[in-house]
């Protein structure tokens, strides 16, 4: 794989990638990685790399120059560790760079709601009170999506 992408790489023009996507992609089954980096405004793949490493993006930005560097405008990623390290040790400026998808910030999200939720609950159950009491999926709705036969147990829990 590593000598088609070289190959396919050593064909590619030079230039500057303003929006790059990085990603990594289950390649069989198990937990056999690769690390994707796409070019967000013409939808082509500018890297792949073994694994889903520190080292497996470092790859990537070693094969730019300064100046493909500083034109990186923004690099959409999940919060993978080892990618925004890579970012942030490569790219200038990467920390105003970075942008999260919104799938990975929606979930840590709900996962702060649980987790008050949960501390709410018990701190009411200790008192009698049961108002949350099979809430735990209320939470999750956006107010315009709440099901009609859901509607008044949301707003009692609104008041």
């Amino acid at each position: 794989m590593q000598r088609a992408v070289m190959r396919g790489r050593a064909r590619k023009q030079a230039r500057i990638v303003r929006r790059i996507g990085v990603d990594e992609k289950a390649a069989a089954k198990g937990h056999r990685y690769l690390t994707l980096v796409c070019d967000l405004d013409d939808g082509t793949v500018e890297h792949i790399a073994e694994d889903r490493t520190q080292a497996s993006l470092d790859g990537y930005y070693a094969g730019l120059t300064q100046e493909q560097l500083d034109g990186i405008e923004a690099v959409a990623m999940d919060m993978w560790e080892p990618y925004i390290q890579a970012t942030q040790a490569q790219v200038p400026e990467a920390d105003e760079k970075i942008v999260f998808d919104r799938f990975h910030i929606m979930g840590h999200i709900g996962k702060a709601v649980d987790t008050v939720r949960k501390q709410e609950h018990r701190a009411l159950m200790a008192s009698g009170d049961e108002t949350l009491k099979g809430s735990k999926y209320l939470w999750l709705y956006s107010r315009e999506n709440v099901p009609e036969r859901r509607r008044d147990k949301f707003a009692a829990l609104r008041r």
